[in-house]
C-alpha cells in the first residue's frame, strides 16, 4: 500500500492575490500521480476537521478529483490552534494503520514535517501541485521501502 497524504491549501488550492482558488492544474496533477502510481489519499488538510472521509472525498470529486480517499489524519482538538503538528498526525495515522509500502506528505508547508522531509513534497503555495511536485512524489512512492 503507498500513501498520500494530502493537504489543500497551497497544494490544490493555490494562494494566489487574487485569493484562494481550486487549481484544474493542480487536480489534473493529483489524478496523475495516484493513477501512474496506485496509491491511495489519506487527509491532512484542515480541511478534514469536522468532515467525514465520504464528504471529504465528495468535496474532492466537486473539484474534478477522479479516485476515493482512503482516511484522513485525527481531527484537531484546537489545543494548539493553526500550529498543529502535521507530522505527528502522519506518524499516528501510520502506527494505526500501517504497515505502508511507501508513503508521501504533499504539504506546502514544512514547519511541523521537517523529521519527514525525505517523503515530504512541498509545492510553491502560489502555484499549487505542479508536475515537477508530481515527479518527486513518484519517485519518493516507487523507490521506497515498506514502512
Amino acid at each position: 500500500m503507498r500513501i498520500i497524504f494530502l493537504d489543500f491549501d497551497g497544494v490544490l488550492i493555490s494562494l494566489s492575490p487574487d485569493g484562494p482558488l481550486v487549481s484544474a492544474e493542480a487536480i489534473g496533477n493529483l489524478n496523475l500521480l495516484v493513477q501512474l502510481t496506485e496509491a491511495d489519499v489519506v487527509v491532512t488538510s484542515n480541511w478534514r476537521n469536522g468532515r467525514s472521509v465520504e464528504q471529504l472525498e465528495a468535496l474532492l470529486k466537486s473539484w474534478g478529483y477522479k479516485w476515493s480517499v482512503l482516511g484522513k489524519t485525527q481531527d484537531s482538538d484546537g489545543s494548539r490552534g493553526v500550529d498543529e503538528d502535521r507530522g505527528e498526525l502522519v506518524e499516528s495515522w501510520l502506527a494505526a494503520n500501517g504497515p505502508v509500502d511507501a508513503f508521501v506528505v504533499i504539504d506546502d508547508d514544512r514547519t511541523t514535517l521537517e523529521h519527514l522531509a525525505a517523503n515530504l513534497v512541498s509545492p510553491s503555495p502560489d502555484k499549487g501541485l505542479q508536475m515537477h511536485d508530481v515527479a518527486e512524489a513518484m519517485h519518493v512512492l516507487l523507490s521506497a521501502t515498506k514502512v
